[in-house]
Order: C-alpha cells, then structure tokens, then sequence
C-alpha cells in the first residue's frame, strides 16, 4: 500500500505551519503513521490501546477523519536476524489478514435482541440444515469478524475496523456486578437473592450459546482461533453498521457506548458476538485443533468467571449443535462433526488434567 493512498491518522497541524512536530510514539511507527498529518481536517491523535509481547494496538482513523479503526502494527525485533524478523512479519500479517478476509467472505456471526433465542443456532434459525452455507441467513452475518481495511505486510501493519463495544470479559462482570449489588445477590438469602441469581445465569446462559455458535460456525469454516478468551470477543452494539463510531475497540475493546441502559434480563449482555486478535489463528481443520481450541476458551472461562463456571457447558451444546449442522457427519460412524470434536475435547482435557498433575 502505498503512501499516496493511505490518509494520515496522526494528530492535525496548522496547515500554514512549514515544519510539524512528531507524533507521539514516532520512534516505533511504520509509514505513513510515522509523519504527522498537513491536511486541513482535523485528525485525532494516535492512542495506544494496548500492547502485547508481538504487537502494538493503537486507535486511529483510516480513509476519513470521522472513520475510527485498529491499526495493528508489529515492531521491528533488533534481537532478530533482519532477515529473520522480515519473513516472520510479513508472512504473520498475511496469514492474520487471509484469515479475517477469508471469515468476512463466510458469514459467521450470530446476533442477539429482544425476541431473538440463545445461540441463536436452535433448529433452522442458526443457519440450520446440512449446508455449510451461513451467508443465506440475513445480511448481517459477516459482523463476527473485523473488516480488513488496509495492511502493508513489509512495514509490519494491519489496519481493521474500529468494534463499538465491550469486551465480553468486561460485559460479564458489569452485568453480574449490577445485578448482585443492585438486588442484593450476594448478601441476602432468600426469593430476592434467588432471583436475582436466575436473572444473572439466565443472560449468561444466553450469551454463551451464542459464542459457542460462532465458535462452531468458526470451526466450520476451517479455522481455529488459537487464543480464545473473553478478552478476544466483543459484543458488537451497532448492529447493522459494519464500522462503528465510538468507543470500544477490536483489539482490546473496552468501553461501551455512552447511553447504554440496563435492559430486561440478558440486556446488558445483547449485541453480536465478534471475535478479534487472530494472531494465532490456523487455518485447520483437524477435529484436535478445534477441541484445544475449545479447552483454552474453557480454561480461560473458568480462571476469568470462576462463578459462572458451571454455565460453560452451554457453549459446548450450542458448538455442538452448530457444527453438526453445518459440519454434516463423519464417514463410517453416526456421529455428527460437533459429537466428534467434543468427544476428542474429553481426550484434551484428561492430558491437560495429567500435567497439571504432573507439574
């Protein structure tokens, strides 16, 4: 991608001005983000969301000023061969962006709304039948990943669309916080407490059927995520709008929308389910990378949300489910796909169980 055709995200100077100051953190951007912007629009400034041992996430705008995005940037390693650390970049940039490319084209994504069902997968409405075809739903399964906008694989960065909307993490424990604090969960004993406790699994139910679909609709398509965890799904709250404005972000999203209410029961816990950070995505389809797949979301629940723990098995139905659905069935056996890999779940966590054991 050239620079001529890449807008610049860095922060506005006086156009008049001759020389502009550097943008914060030029040191370690790639072009075009490394020169400050000579437009007259007003550009906000580059902000670094998050950063991991391979990668730094920054919020910023692509195309347009009003136009937010994630723009994934790898940094050079001087510890590594030049050479070494090229091809490592280059081909860990393709293979994220091919993978992201690749879900957009299938269509995997699962909503939630007043009147829509857990999971979204039960019987026909969850893309049902044998087809492998999730694209026939409606027009808005293909918001459970984030867009591609741009990327320059010898600079080392991907740029994606900007999500509006919590992490799931950060969902789950406003809505349990809320609801145990607002009707007195955790200190009353009684028809409130019980209530309140029905009200909390009741959502969280119903959100983990829907990530197990999308988990299961992932896995169909031939890719394993490699990291999955409730800090790398999101819950994407302007349904209908494939770029969102707003806070909330696809690499670490954090923050909801301002203005949102306290809903009925599961109403903090709406929007659809989308999946980010495919830095260790695989495209695989072997029924072992699917269940240690499914064990390190299973871990990862359950040292996240150890009360919710015992609700997990819900994504393990709605995986189930949906990959027999579309997954079709074994040859020389009666099992479905999904049956196949959660039998093959049980052999991982007996290993895991074993070396944990074993220390």
């Amino acid at each position: 991608m050239s620079d001529s055709t890449t807008p610049s995200a860095n922060p506005t100077t006086d156009s008049s001005s001759s020389s502009a100051p550097p943008t914060p953190h030029h040191h370690i951007l790639p072009p075009p983000f490394n020169h400050p912007s000579t437009s007259s629009e007003q550009n906000p400034p580059l902000d670094l969301i998050a950063q991991g041992a391979e990668s730094l996430l920054f919020r910023t705008t692509f195309f347009s000023p009003t136009q937010p995005a994630a723009l994934k940037i790898r940094p050079r390693k001087t510890w590594r061969h030049p050479t070494l650390d090229k091809r490592l970049t280059r081909a860990r940039i393709l293979a994220e962006a091919r993978v992201l490319v690749k879900l957009s084209g299938e269509g995997i994504a699962i909503s939630s709304g007043p009147g829509k069902g857990a999971g979204g997968g039960g019987g026909k409405g969850g893309g049902g039948g044998k087809g492998k075809d999730p694209k026939s739903n409606d027009g808005k399964l293909r918001n459970a990943v984030p867009r591609v906008l741009g990327l320059d694989w010898e600079a080392g960065w991907l740029v994606t669309e900007w999500i509006r909307g919590p992490m799931v993490k950060s969902a789950i424990f406003e809505f349990t916080g809320r609801r145990r604090s607002g009707g007195g969960g955790d200190g009353v004993a009684g028809e409130d407490g019980l209530k309140v406790q029905e009200g909390i699994e009741k959502g969280i139910r119903e959100l983990l059927g829907r990530i197990g679909t999308v988990v299961g609709r992932l896995h169909a398509a031939g890719v394993v995520h490699g990291d999955l965890t409730t800090s790398n799904l999101m819950l994407r709250r302007d349904a209908g709008s494939a770029v969102g404005e707003g806070k909330g972000d696809v690499g670490a999203g954090t923050e909801e929308k301002e203005g949102q209410g306290q809903n009925s029961d599961g109403g903090d816990l709406e929007g659809e389910v989308v999946l980010i950070d495919f830095g260790l995505a695989l495209q695989s389809a072997t029924d072992e990378d699917r269940a240690v797949d499914l064990y390190v979301l299973e871990r990862a629940f359950g040292s996240t949300h150890p009360r919710e723990e015992h609700l997990f098995p819900e994504v393990i139905t709605a995986y189930q489910r949906t990959m027999n659905e579309l997954g079709g069935s074994v040859k020389g056996a009666k099992l479905g796909a999904g049956d196949v890999v959660v039998r093959r779940l049980e052999d991982v966590r007996m290993r895991g169980r074993k070396k944990s054991m074993i220390g």
